[in-house]
């Protein structure tokens, strides 16, 4: 539901049994929030991930899309900055803002 942008996408993801949720079905609430512009709600999942996962490249520039969307330009560049050093997806990512 999520990967076709589907509005019950939210709905479906948010009543998963925690024993279900693993970090693909985490990385599909934040992505769907994101993509319905819910970024308080994709803050609150984020907030929530395993601390080893949140420090992923890929977290780390999720986390300052969050906050560039919502305005919070220092806050994004405060995350995106040792982002810009690293040489993967989401440090070229980080190093076009």
């Amino acid at each position: 539901l999520a990967a076709r942008g589907s509005p019950r996408a939210a709905e479906y993801l948010d009543g998963m049994p925690a024993e279900w949720v693993d970090e693909q079905v985490r990385s599909w609430r934040v992505v769907d929030a994101l993509r319905r512009g819910q970024y308080a709600e994709a803050d609150r999942w984020m907030l929530l991930l395993p601390v080893e996962e949140a420090q992923t490249s890929r977290w780390r520039y999720l986390m300052g899309r969050s906050a560039h969307l919502q305005g919070n330009r220092d806050q994004a560049d405060a995350l995106w900055r040792p982002l810009r050093s690293e040489y993967n997806y989401y440090g070229f990512l980080a190093r076009l803002h």
